[in-house]
């Protein structure tokens, strides 16, 4: 198994060529069917070493390139059942990974590198061939000046750079799937390789070797879902809605136009000198994507847009139901962004903040940690009404709460982070200042394979312990930025004046009628909201008629608009029925 700075290293050394007897796919690969499928009789860790091992050798082997790549088209299809067999264990994962999933996700990765590997040698060498006569070459040359001339075998070289970008592709899925940005080599590789592949004609060159029908038709294809998914942000997702994203991917980057010119209002560019993802333009951009001399490109999801906005409303068998909630979280991150360049007036400050994330641990927090059944006084309804889901054993997980740091406000939001290691001086002995470190870095981890604080799931801010006139606050994440040193949050204001109560189902059908938690949001203008109530997701839809209740009290409410969904609660705008 090798690590990302392994990969690295050799990613900046030509290896040589030498001649060998493959260890488990025969002379000239002639085995290798055999051993594929006996291969999977094996346990996980000795199909890992054999096929480490094969790929390893395929990276130095003295065989020609073309005879190369038929063997890797041969090694794809193992390479996808291995891959497949170790993921099964870590991708359905609700929570935090453990120790074990952990290194499933290291293997996977060791996997792509030495697969990235393999193809990366071939690519030195054809490019070398285009170097002039006489001109040395070395390892880095190829992506740091475009080539002179044209290759003598285009078809090889597409090849290439195809399977090179969708390893690097998986690599930037698999980055997301435990919460993390991928490596920012990976966008350098992939933006020289769309300028290698567009100098040599290969760009949109069809590709006639895919695995699934769903992979991309040609190297611009690749590229497209490369920048959709980076700005799709899928790091800041649930595990579920990143699966989800991958399922979707190459029929929204279908979608996506990526070219010279700008042609959207909302400017997107890539700067292909650089080892940076699709980039918003702002007057604070890096570069100036428009001078003679730039190598950007531009990318415009209007279209993609329009297709957002109706796949959250149709119904059908165009649209199955889970791509209509991915439509409308896609859509919302994509605003946010658009959002993020308008820019706020905002009012820096530095303060701490205790943060509780989830429904259920906010209804007990603001119940005064009391369960519903007690809430509600529940011991006097009828049975039909006492609630069926209450509060789960495990009440060290209710009582868990992040510490943040609010950076700044706005008139309807905080700009907050967790995690903040820049602060600390490492270097110093004192074993306090050690101590201190590693608790921040335990809590940019824990906030960072978090599963309930994701783009558009809730929190509330509790009140300031020095405040007598603070009050709870609850809100909504916009966007997640994990940094190198600390995780940065965007949140809007909900509401400043939250109740924890029980609402059940009034309405004379086959639905249940138990109680389950709700928070009761009042209206504020300065927020432009009306009264809300916060229910989980259950049985619930608008119009129905539903009762209030805390202690012996009751209210008959009318779910009217429904004005926010996401995996674990819905929010309806109310009306207060006579009676």
């Amino acid at each position: 198994m090798i690590s990302f700075d392994t990969f690295v290293k050799y990613l900046d050394t030509q290896l040589p060529l030498r001649p060998l007897n493959f260890s488990h796919i025969g002379d000239d690969g002639k085995q290798i069917s055999q051993w594929g499928a006996n291969l999977m009789i094996a346990n996980k860790s000795e199909q890992c070493q054999q096929l480490e091992k094969v790929l390893t050798e395929m990276i130095v082997a003295d065989i020609s390139d073309p005879k190369r790549l038929e063997l890797m088209k041969q090694l794809k299809e193992v390479t996808f059942r291995v891959v497949n067999q170790l993921r099964s264990d870590y991708i359905h994962e609700p929570s935090q990974l453990s120790k074990l999933q952990h290194g499933m996700v290291n293997q996977v990765t060791s996997i792509y590198y030495l697969t990235a590997l393999v193809f990366d040698g071939m690519m030195t060498r054809q490019m070398s061939q285009l170097q002039p006569a006489g001109k040395q070459t070395n390892k880095r040359s190829w992506w740091t000046i475009l080539p002179i001339g044209r290759s003598d075998n285009q078809a090889c070289l597409q090849q290439i750079i195809y399977q090179l970008m969708y390893v690097y592709l998986n690599l930037m899925m698999e980055a997301a799937i435990i919460f993390t940005k991928p490596q920012q080599i990976l966008w350098q590789q992939m933006n020289r390789l769309y300028m290698v592949a567009k100098s040599q004609g290969v760009l949109d060159m069809v590709y006639h070797d895919k695995q699934h029908n769903s992979h991309a038709d040609s190297i611009h294809d690749i590229y497209k879902q490369a920048c959709l998914y980076s700005l799709l942000r899928p790091v800041s997702f649930r595990r579920q809605d990143v699966l989800g994203i991958h399922k979707v991917l190459a029929r929204w980057a279908k979608l996506v136009d990526i070219s010279d010119d700008p042609v959207s209002e909302n400017k997107i560019y890539i700067d292909l000198n650089s080892n940076q993802p699709p980039e918003y333009l702002t007057p604070y951009s890096r570069i100036n994507p428009f001078t003679e001399d730039s190598t950007s490109l531009f990318v415009n999801l209007d279209k993609l847009h329009d297709y957002l906005t109706k796949a959250q409303s149709k119904e059908g068998k165009d649209h199955i139901s889970f791509e209509m909630r991915l439509a409308r979280l896609a859509q919302y991150t994509l605003e946010q962004q658009q959002y993020l360049q308008r820019g706020e007036k905002r009012i820096p400050t530095r303060r701490h903040a205790t943060i509780v994330t989830g429904l259920h641990r906010i209804h007990y927090y603001l119940s005064n940690k009391m369960p519903l059944e007690r809430l509600i006084l529940a011991d006097e309804l009828p049975k039909g009404y006492y609630p069926k889901i209450s509060r789960v054993a495990d009440k060290q997980d209710y009582k868990h709460t992040l510490d943040a740091t609010i950076m700044d406000m706005s008139k309807t939001g905080y700009r907050f982070s967790f995690g903040e290691l820049d602060d600390i001086d490492v270097t110093d002995e004192n074993e306090q200042m050690t101590q201190e470190y590693e608790r921040k870095s335990a809590i940019k981890q824990a906030v960072a394979n978090s599963t309930t604080l994701k783009v558009l799931s809730i929190f509330a801010l509790m009140p300031d312990k020095t405040d007598a006139e603070s009050n709870w606050e609850l809100g909504v994440i916009r966007w997640i930025e994990n940094k190198e040193r600390s995780i940065e949050v965007g949140a809007r204001l909900m509401g400043y004046a939250i109740t924890a109560c029980g609402v059940r189902l009034e309405s004379k059908d086959e639905r249940s009628q138990d109680f389950v938690v709700a928070l009761l949001v009042a209206g504020n203008e300065s927020l432009g909201t009306q009264t809300s109530l916060i229910l989980p997701q259950y049985h619930f839809k608008e119009n129905d008629r539903v009762v209030l209740r805390i202690g012996d009290k009751q209210t008959n409410l009318r779910l009217a608009k429904n004005i926010n969904n996401s995996d674990d609660m819905q929010q309806y705008e109310i009306v207060r029925l006579a009676g």
